[in-house]
């Protein structure tokens, strides 16, 4: 007895050191931008990592990959090496250091240029800290500005992270920092301010699902020397095709011919750019904020996400499709301290019998939602479009045999959970019979029929009452942690409310017991209730949410609030058949 209770106080000890023990820790994190008055930059780092665990040794920190562009810029190694607990130090050899074509890059050959530098740490063991210091060198004219926006949490916390941007004097810069109160240390050398932030013992961002700056809690800096938001976005704007060209106006002619509105113009489009044009999935920052021009795109037949926004404007243009480019910001931030690299998406809005539509070439439904703002992409003026509710009002009428059970539904969703092709607006069900779509202003309604097989197991019946793929059932936050130390932002306020009326015959008994939860919280509300009278049963479910961001106070509630809509039991019917 002693034994077992020694071995549970050494157990339970050895799990609260190991609990709060980082895998890893950066002693020293120092990032640096120079700006020069020709237009080049210096971007250096610098960094001791020390690491703890097997997985940070043999896994997350073994190899450094750093991403260049070898015609605009020059990697320069400045030192690497390992220092091993023991203090011997090992030297990282000159076959270390691996020259690979990104991966983003692979199937794009017009960005086979750039090179990813894998840097492979040698001699690592437990409680070794790994260096490395190299410059990433770029020449005038490949950016166009000085343009940062940096977390400031690491995969592993970090004792001092400091950040340091040099640019030449009285030269105008625009900086915040986002959920973090720091100023900047203001210093002038050899001709050049600098600004220098130093940051000490933060943790390690936070591995909980859906961790980001949209959030707003996330800490992190930006820097710009763009004079405004709207110059970042010029310099982008005036890389977009403005003038018909005859490549376009064939494709144009070519996937609309069998169109009879100006809506099936538009899905026409858009599945074209979508489906026949492959996605490069390379994010501006990573070639220059540089991108290539529609006949280019057309004649390779891929592009990233940007040359696709590019491709389908001058395509919607070209069919005579009026439209507005508009970026989309999701942190909460004054516009003038936003360049280029704070830009979440790129979004076109076109308006088709007085709805607007927010079009992404990635996107089955309403781009640019849970956005802060947006701005137009060719004048920078502010574009007041509010995020939408999500609403679904489901009826079904259901008649039960101890065979199979026949749906007849009626569903109302909300503008942003319908997909932009109405072939797909079925998909938020299941398969039905004798479909009918009715599009209205404010919603789209679905009605129809559809057959579900029950399967007898001695004498029982479970029946799951049916509901919409787009439903919060389905959504992942059931299965999340119970406490949260980071905030959640919901993609939008959601309210469901859903009434089955179930008819029994005869020889069918309902043994699932009469049921009414209700639950009101300061997240939402819900309520389900269950009741049978004779051969009928009437089934209501309903939930509000009335937070689109929760903190980490509000997650218990929210957190109920999901186990208990997202519960089996609460949709499944128990039911048996009487000989």
């Amino acid at each position: 007895m002693k034994f077992i209770y020694i071995f549970s106080l050494l157990t339970c000890f050895l799990g609260e050191v190991f609990a709060v023990s980082p895998e890893a820790e950066f002693k020293k994190l120092q990032e640096t931008w120079i700006l020069q008055s020709d237009g080049s930059q210096e971007y250096r780092c610098y960094k001791e990592l020390t690491l703890y665990t097997h997985t940070a040794m043999n896994s997350t920190y073994g190899e450094t990959f750093i991403l260049y562009n070898p015609d605009y810029q020059e990697l320069k190694i400045h030192q690497a090496y390992v220092r091993q607990k023991d203090g011997t130090q090992i030297t990282t050899p000159a076959n270390a250091f691996i020259e690979v074509l990104p991966q983003h890059a692979a199937k794009a050959p017009a960005y086979n240029r750039l090179k990813e530098m894998v840097v492979v740490h040698t001699g690592l063991d437990l409680g070794c800290t790994l260096y490395l210091d190299y410059s990433i060198y770029t020449r005038p004219g490949y950016l166009p500005a000085l343009d940062v926006c940096r977390p400031l949490h690491q995969s592993s916390p970090a004792k001092e992270y400091t950040l340091t941007f040099q640019v030449p004097t009285r030269y105008p810069v625009h900086y915040g920092i986002l959920n973090q109160n720091s100023a900047p240390v203001q210093t002038t050398v050899g001709g050049s301010d600098q600004y220098t932030w130093t940051f000490r013992n933060l943790p390690a961002f936070s591995r909980a699902p859906e961790v980001n700056l949209q959030n707003g809690d996330v800490p992190a800096l930006l820097f710009t020397t763009f004079l405004s938001s709207q110059e970042a976005l010029k310099t982008l704007a005036q890389q977009f095709d403005q003038t018909e060209i005859p490549e376009v106006r064939s494709v144009v002619n070519e996937i609309t011919q069998n169109t009879s509105t100006q809506n099936d113009q538009v899905m026409a489009i858009l599945n074209y750019v979508k489906n026949q044009i492959d996605y490069c999935p390379l994010p501006l920052s990573e070639v220059g904020y540089q991108i290539r021009p529609a006949r280019e795109v057309l004649r390779t037949a891929y592009a990233t996400e940007t040359e696709k926004i590019n491709l389908l404007n001058l395509l919607l243009r070209t069919a005579k499709i009026p439209t507005t480019l508009a970026a989309a910001y999701h942190i909460n931030t004054d516009p003038a301290n936003c360049g280029l690299s704070t830009i979440d998406e790129l979004t076109i809005l076109t308006e088709i019998d007085g709805k607007t539509y927010r079009l992404n070439p990635r996107s089955t439904s309403m781009a640019a939602q849970g956005h802060n703002f947006l701005l137009n992409l060719e004048n920078g003026a502010s574009i007041d479009i509010p995020n939408l509710p999500s609403q679904i009002a489901y009826q079904a009428e259901i008649r039960l045999t101890p065979r199979q059970a026949r749906n007849r539904i009626s569903a109302r969703f909300s503008e942003n959970y319908i997909p932009y092709e109405k072939e797909f607006v079925n998909q938020l069900l299941p398969p039905l019979q004798s479909l009918q779509i009715n599009n209205r202003p404010d919603y789209t309604e679905i009605q129809g029929e559809f057959d579900q097989a029950l399967e007898n197991t001695n004498g029982y019946v479970t029946y799951i009452l049916p509901e919409p793929y787009p439903s919060l059932s389905n959504a992942p936050y059931a299965s999340y942690n119970s406490r949260r130390e980071v905030n959640l932002k919901l993609p939008s306020l959601t309210e469901e409310n859903y009434h089955y009326q179930i008819e029994l015959p005869a020889e069918m008994q309902l043994c699932t017991p009469a049921t009414e939860k209700k639950i009101e919280n300061a997240v939402g509300s819900l309520h389900i209730s269950i009741t049978a009278k004779g051969g009928k049963i009437e089934v209501d479910r309903r939930l509000q949410l009335r937070k689109q961001t929760l903190l980490p106070a509000d997650y218990p509630a929210f957190w109920q609030l999901m186990t208990t809509w997202s519960a089996p039991t609460s949709r499944r019917l128990l039911l048996k058949i009487n000989h």
